[in-house]
């Protein structure tokens, strides 16, 4: 489609279906070829991001990703590898808000299965087996491992912001005057250009409850509307809390405004996920960045609240009213703030309350254990298929006491022990590990006929490992082992370093190391 516009300029305009949604994009250049052209190149953008992010599509690039083996490197397109690690900072800077990861939590409420209410012990599962942290990305090797089978990624938080940055980096670079495209609701404007963007009532599709005026960057909104489901009588929203494993609160939406297409996809879900109270606060503290809030109240009635930037830029339908700031606050306190959420350590007494339940629940599991042994357990209650649970169970209790810092202690990697099984998992950093053996030998202090036997309890700390390890990137780690031995109550203990060396790892098959190792015979150089 082409249209008239100022002398000297030509209007163009194309529609397509991408992404599982209608795109429509327009272009004013200096004439139709040119135009076109631009249309096209930014159509081809589109759809380049559409066969890397479908997980609809088995031979897309993420796809392959979330089918790839675990803990062993696999190549993927340097696009996406740039791609992920910008999603993956995204997640940091909203402190998990935001996290595409969570293919295991999706599953848990089957969100594409008509919905179901998981067990506590599926869902604490499910939560240690999601999270991009689990993901790890080599940007200039164009790598990534995958570090847990539920680590799957999902594009639909992100994939429409990534394709609309393709095609506006497409269009941006054509000798176009202006531009716009509206994907399924997302839209971008250039620099230069105008529109006012409609916001749909949440409950209503169809009906704008309000408009924002942008003049350049892109517009995302977040909301349940369209897929929430009901399930035992409870709705369930689609948009999940990562941090959590629990559906967000369904409060109404929230539009995302950013320069960055990408940014405004990914904070659109953060931003719902933190609530009007704490996602208000996120919003108005990021650069370049704006928020509207349509909140539904008690009365079914819709109010708005914006971040200072869309003040003038906001017009409402008739019926919605703006928000009273200090009442939003007092009534929508939400999580906690974003730079505390890491932890997720509730209040005292909630704790205590979800560890009884936990604890429950392991005791159940206990009780199953001891009939599998006795062969009274029911068919398919098999003791490894117990002990999994029993330990997800107990790290989900050992998190709720400490925090994330708990980790598991039982994997190895290269044949190395706790300290090098972490930090090969870890993005970077220090990691500790270690076990000891102990003897101890109590004797009475008398002999049978009454006289002192001349005797002590002796304790004797036979065996003590301290692992220590740094880090660096994906392909330079330090290991090294520290042995106390036989720190008796009469013996002198003894210190040595088993091994200290730099590990150089090309791939997950090949490696080289370089380092010392030191034994009760002296100093060997090891390489």
């Amino acid at each position: 489609m082409e249209s008239g516009n100022r002398p000297g300029e030509v209007v163009v305009e194309r529609h397509v279906v991408l992404m599982g949604t209608t795109c429509t994009l327009n272009a004013t250049a200096p004439s139709r070829t040119e135009g076109l052209a631009a249309l096209e190149a930014a159509i081809s953008a589109l759809e380049g991001v559409e066969r890397r992010l479908s997980t609809w599509r088995p031979g897309s690039d993420l796809s392959r990703l979330n089918r790839a083996p675990l803990e062993r490197p696999v190549p993927i397109s340097p696009d996406l590898a740039t791609l992920l690690a910008r999603v993956q900072a995204l997640a940091r800077e909203t402190g998990g808000a935001f996290d595409p990861a969570i293919g295991r939590l999706t599953a848990a409420w089957g969100l594409r299965e008509g919905g179901r209410i998981p067990t506590p012990a599926l869902l604490g599962e499910a939560r240690h087996a999601s999270g991009l942290d689990l993901l790890s990305i080599d940007v200039s090797l164009a790598l990534a491992v995958r570090h847990a089978p539920g680590a799957l990624l999902d594009a639909g938080a992100f994939g429409k912001g990534a394709g609309l940055a393709a095609a506006a980096s497409a269009l941006n670079g054509a000798n176009l005057k202006r531009w716009t495209i509206d994907l399924g609701g997302q839209v971008a404007v250039s620099a230069g250009a105008e529109r006012l963007v409609a916001v749909a009532h949440p409950w209503h599709r169809h009906r704008p409850a309000a408009w924002v005026r942008l003049s350049g960057g892109s517009t995302a909104t977040s909301s349940n509307s369209e897929r929430a489901l009901t399930v035992e009588g409870r709705r369930i929203g689609h948009i999940l809390d990562p941090r959590t494993g629990r559906p967000a609160a369904d409060f109404g939406s929230v539009t995302a405004v950013s320069g960055d297409p990408l940014e405004a996809d990914a904070l659109s879900t953060a931003l719902y996920v933190l609530g009007p109270g704490e996602g208000l606060r996120f919003a108005a503290r990021r650069d370049g960045v704006e928020a509207l809030f349509l909140i539904e109240r008690g009365d079914g009635q819709l109010e708005a609240l914006w971040t200072a930037g869309l003040d003038g830029r906001v017009k409402l339908a008739a019926g919605v009213t703006v928000a009273s700031t200090p009442a939003l606050a007092a009534e929508t306190a939400g999580p906690p703030a974003v730079g505390t959420v890491q932890d997720e350590r509730p209040d005292s007494a909630t704790l205590e309350g979800r560890v009884r339940e936990l604890e429950r629940q392991l005791k159940e599991l206990m009780e199953e254990v001891r009939r599998a042994r006795e062969g009274q357990a029911p068919p398919g209650s098999g003791l490894e298929e117990l002990a999994r649970r029993i330990e997800i169970l107990s790290r989900e209790i050992e998190t709720l006491r400490i925090g994330k810092a708990a980790v598991a202690a039982d994997e190895s990697i290269q044949g190395f022990g706790p300290a090098a099984s972490k930090i090969y998992k870890a993005g970077k950093g220090v990691s500790l590990g270690g076990y000891g053996e102990m003897l101890y030998q109590g004797f009475d202090s008398s002999r049978d006929d009454g006289t002192p036997s001349g005797k002590t309890d002796q304790l004797d700390f036979l065996r003590q490992i301290l692992y220590v390890g740094y880090k660096f990137n994906d392909r330079i780690l330090f290991n090294s082992e520290l042995e106390y031995e036989h720190a008796s109550t009469d013996k002198n203990g003894e210190v040595s370093v088993e091994f200290a060396y730099l590990d150089f790892r090309f791939n997950d098959k090949i490696g080289a190391r370089s380092g010392l190792l030191l034994v009760p015979m002296g100093l060997i150089n090891e390489l």
